[in-house]
């Protein structure tokens, strides 16, 4: 799997991205993406 934001490749059961810090999804969904970010 690679990551969304930066293109890393990480584990299938990785949380966070270990290149950019982004957190992690099975499929990509910028409307959780954002949320998650904004109530960090």
């Amino acid at each position: 799997m690679y990551c969304q934001k930066c293109g890393s490749s990480i584990g299938t059961d990785a949380k966070f991205c270990g290149g950019c810090g982004i957190r992690t999804t099975k499929k990509a969904n910028p409307f959780l993406v954002a949320a998650v970010i904004f109530s960090a």
